[in-house]
């Protein structure tokens, strides 16, 4: 069974957990900040101030990094806690790591969603084919956003990037942890989708979106690393 209530409370067990949150919240919000403020410089549109804001999104691979030493101990089977903010360096490329793994299971749908949009703008007849277009694009995003933290698992175990693509040890993996496996990945949907309308909340909604996402990244990475290890040992 999920542990859920040792999963939320386990931030909250250690010394100076409230600094060690909010360090990782405020990494997570500046992106999100920047891009908010650069929406109120006339004459910046989405693109020019996603290419300004890019720089501030190597802040993301400290988080990712972060949550990743969550995952993997947890994945170990080890004492699970939140813990200091060092070690920055190793943060940085555990959490590029991540990333490369995230476009690699990400690359296909984001480019089915952008032909969508661009044969959406055309008009006309197009309309259906961007329409299904951005339909495929959306289900394929679920599709491997399912395989993604096993993959990270099997990441975490081979240390290569490549056994995170392997699919039939992902396959044979979630097979043994399936229904705990699926519970959680819904779960982790309804929090993405929470954090999905928090963030369309006017002027300040993204920032307050993405320091608050530091929180349940912490909680599903442990619950995650846990159910993945039951899964992996009885594969």
């Amino acid at each position: 069974m999920l542990r859920f209530r040792e999963a939320i409370e386990f931030p909250f067990r250690k010394e100076h957990w409230a600094r060690k949150l909010a360090v990782g919240g405020a990494i997570s919000a500046v992106p999100a900040f920047v891009f908010t403020l650069m929406g109120y410089i006339d004459g910046l549109d989405i693109l020019k101030s996603s290419i300004i804001c890019a720089p501030f999104g190597l802040l993301y691979f400290f988080v990712w990094g972060y949550a990743f030493r969550i995952f993997q101990a947890a994945l170990q089977q080890e004492q699970v806690g939140i813990f200091s903010w060092d070690h920055w360096g190793g943060l940085f490329t555990k959490g590029f790591a991540i990333f490369v793994i995230e476009l690699g299971y990400g690359l296909l749908p984001l480019l089915l969603m952008a032909i969508g949009i661009g044969v959406l703008c055309r008009g006309g007849w197009w309309l259906f084919t961007g329409v299904l277009l951005l339909m495929i694009g959306m289900l394929a995003f679920l599709l491997v956003s399912f395989f993604f933290p096993m993959g990270i698992a099997q990441y975490a175990h081979w240390k290569r990037i490549e056994a995170a693509f392997h699919l039939p040890s992902l396959l044979r993996a979630i097979r043994h942890g399936l229904v705990e496996y699926i519970s959680l990945f819904l779960i982790s949907l309804l929090v993405l989708l929470a954090l999905g309308f928090l963030a369309t909340i006017p002027l300040l909604g993204l920032v307050l979106a993405s320091f608050l996402s530091f929180y349940p990244a912490l909680v599903l990475a442990r619950l995650f690393g846990e159910v993945c290890a039951k899964a992996r040992g009885e594969a």
